[in-house]
C-alpha cells in the first residue's frame, strides 16, 4: 500500500472510528498511575485517536505514562491494520459478487425474436 494511500485510509478510520478499545491487561498498569498522570495519559490516548497522530503532550509525560502510551499506539495501530485488511477482503468479495451477478444477469436474457 502507498504512503498517501495508509495516510487516507488512517484518516478515514479516524473519522469512522466511534469507540476507543481498552484492554483488561492494561488495568493493573494504569491502576498504578497517580490520578494526574492517568488523566494526562487517557488525554494523550484520546489525542492519538482523534488524529492519528502522536500528541506533544507524551513527551512531557513521566516513563510510566509513556511506556503505557506506546502499549496503547501498538495495540492501536494493528486494529488499523485489520481494519485495512477488512477493507480489502470487502472490495474482493463485493468485485466476486459484481462479477457473479453480471454474469448471472448475461446468462439469464431471453431471446425474443427466438435466432438462436
Amino acid at each position: 500500500m502507498g504512503r498517501e494511500s495508509e495516510k487516507t485510509r488512517k484518516q478515514e478510520y479516524v473519522q469512522k472510528r466511534q469507540q476507543i478499545k481498552f484492554y483488561r491487561n492494561w488495568l493493573l498498569s494504569v491502576a498504578m498511575l497517580p490520578n494526574e498522570q492517568l488523566g494526562a495519559l487517557i488525554k494523550c490516548v484520546i489525542g492519538y485517536c482523534e488524529t492519528g497522530r502522536t500528541p506533544d503532550e507524551i513527551e512531557k509525560a513521566d516513563i510510566g505514562s509513556k511506556l503505557m502510551f506506546q502499549n496503547f499506539k501498538v495495540a492501536e495501530d494493528a486494529n488499523f491494520k485489520k481494519f485495512v485488511n477488512q477493507c480489502r477482503v470487502n472490495q474482493i468479495n463485493q468485485a466476486k459478487r459484481t462479477k457473479k451477478n453480471a454474469d448471472i444477469d448475461m446468462d439469464s436474457d431471453i431471446d425474443m425474436d427466438n435466432d438462436i
